[in-house]
Parts: C-alpha cells; structure tokens; sequence
C-alpha cells in the first residue's frame, strides 16, 4: 500500500523516516540488534502475536498519548493492555 504523499510504501517511508535514530542504533555497541517491523491490525493481533511473543524481549517501551477520561473510556490503553499481557516489563513513555 502506497500513501499518496509519498512515492514510498508504508514500511519504506517509516524506515526513511526513521534512518538517522536507526542507524545510530546499529552502531551503539550496546545495542545487539535493531529491526524495523511495521504491522497494522487488532493490537492482539499485531502487537503481541505478531511483534512481541515472536521476539521474547526483555522489555518492551510504548507511548502514552494521554487522552481525557472521557476519551479513555471509549478508545481503551495500548499501554495498559501491553502492562497486563506481555510476561516482561513494559515502559510506558508519556510524552
């Protein structure tokens, strides 16, 4: 699927994207390895089957948006399902 901005696929223009923090990534010797997975569907089935179980981390760093209660309520957490699923620890970064 290609975007219409972007000559690019979706996989492609998120690695372009993200090329220079990649690259800085690939050269931290403390960093074993760095790999770019681009998925999109259900969070049960993208998220944890398909992008974390497969890889057994040992820790797994999301986002919080920080939405109003009210959004909360109707949208649900990615942050909260990831803290009481996956079976290692999960940073939750709130920007």
């Amino acid at each position: 699927m290609q975007s219409r901005f972007s000559p690019l696929g979706r996989d492609e223009q998120l690695e372009a994207d993200l090329a220079d923090i990649l690259e800085e990534a690939r050269k931290n010797p403390d960093i074993k390895s760095v790999d770019l997975q681009v998925r999109a569907g259900r969070i049960t089935d993208t998220l944890t089957e398909q992008l974390i179980e497969p890889f057994k981390p040992d820790l797994v760093i999301c986002g919080e948006r920080g939405l109003s209660n009210m959004q909360y309520a109707f949208v649900g957490s990615v942050s909260k399902y990831l803290i009481r699923t996956v079976r290692c620890d999960v940073h939750v970064v709130k920007a």
